[in-house]
């Protein structure tokens, strides 16, 4: 009986020791897989961070793609614009140097270029005229220096005054009868002069000045004076 007792006790023992290695290796196994859930969870938040970075790298990627293909096609229409005014016989390219605050353009010296011949820009928009040639560089007076007095017209062609550039970008006219014209009216050369040939755009009506004695037009000069694309007129 005593050895019986002995036994079960032993049993008991070894019974709580096994509950109490099971139970440990039970936390063991718990905490070890709340780690790999942990370490899971961080893999798809990963990915899915990757994938929202991946979505952004893509639109950007594609937008870029789109202004690089529209940059193109406007590089196109530019060489294709060119091309058509180097195929106009009467203009000849003028390669730009500098420009000064006096209004003055300086261009590389053309063998065809004379004193007095006009200058316009890519629209055909006058700019000015030869002012002085030598062998090295062209001076060109263009309308941005002040006082420079020539004839102008509206589009029909029909006399409107004598002009003088203010040296800010605008032209004075004082017309020479009544006229009714209206507001952003484009105003051209007119000639006879001997400053400017006829029906070369200048600019659009800005403004109209009204006194007891005379009426008096603001054009706003309409030639690209801040690029560089100019073209000699012969």
């Amino acid at each position: 009986m005593r050895i019986f007792l002995i036994y079960i006790s032993l049993a008991l023992i070894i019974l709580g020791l096994s509950t109490f290695v099971f139970a440990e290796e039970t936390n063991k196994i718990q905490f070890f897989s709340l780690k790999i859930q942990k370490i899971l969870e961080n893999i798809l938040e990963n990915l899915f961070v990757l994938n929202k970075k991946e979505n952004t790298y893509q639109e950007k990627y594609f937008n870029l793609l789109q202004e690089l293909s529209q940059l193109k096609l406007n590089l196109k229409s530019v060489e294709e614009e060119n091309k058509k005014l180097n195929e106009i016989k009467n203009l000849k390219k003028l390669e730009f140097l500098k420009k000064d605050h006096f209004g003055y353009f300086y261009f590389e010296t053309h063998p065809l270029a004379e004193e007095g011949d006009i200058v316009v820009d890519s629209n055909l928009t006058l700019i000015g005229f030869v002012f002085k040639k030598n062998k090295s560089f062209l001076i060109v007076k263009s309308l941005l220096y002040p006082e420079i007095e020539f004839n102008v017209s509206d589009i029909s062609g029909e006399f409107l005054g004598s002009g003088k550039t203010t040296g800010d970008g605008f032209l004075e006219v004082i017309l020479s009868s009544s006229k009714e014209i209206k507001k952003d009216s484009l105003i051209f050369t007119y000639g006879k002069d001997n400053v400017f040939l006829p029906n070369f755009l200048v600019g659009s009506l800005y403004e109209i000045k009204k006194t007891a004695r005379e009426e008096k037009l603001i054009v706003k000069l309409e030639g690209f004076f801040e690029g560089k694309d100019f073209y000699l007129f012969k």
